[in-house]
């Protein structure tokens, strides 16, 4: 994956998510790449299902996993204020926006 924006320096290495994906590729197809790859923990996914909590903030958001979990349970309609933020690089912000969610990272 190029340095399009030549934004980030020479890493001869590449991005997290080509780091990830060469040596942990088990892992990485199971969390990032396929349709279902986030679970919520049973106490919060029915504190969200029920309507109890109505603001979150994804300190650390990553890849939005936790957002697509959300959508895919229809969750957004008792959540009010969502906000995701934080990851460890450009490529995990581009898994994002594939999962068509928006994340913000600010150094």
């Amino acid at each position: 994956r190029p340095n399009v924006l030549k934004t980030k320096p020479d890493d001869k290495k590449g991005q997290w998510s080509d780091k990830y994906a060469r040596t942990n590729s088990k892992q990485y197809k199971a969390a990032y790449v396929n349709p279902d790859p986030f679970k919520m923990p049973p106490r919060l996914d029915d504190k969200v299902r029920s309507g109890k909590y109505k603001r979150i903030l994804d300190a650390g958001a990553g890849t939005c996993s936790l957002e697509g979990e959300l959508r895919r349970k229809g969750y957004f309609k008792t959540v009010h204020n969502f906000l995701a933020f934080g990851a460890y690089d450009c490529s995990m912000l581009r898994i994002c926006a594939e999962r068509g969610s928006i994340s913000f990272q600010h150094n």
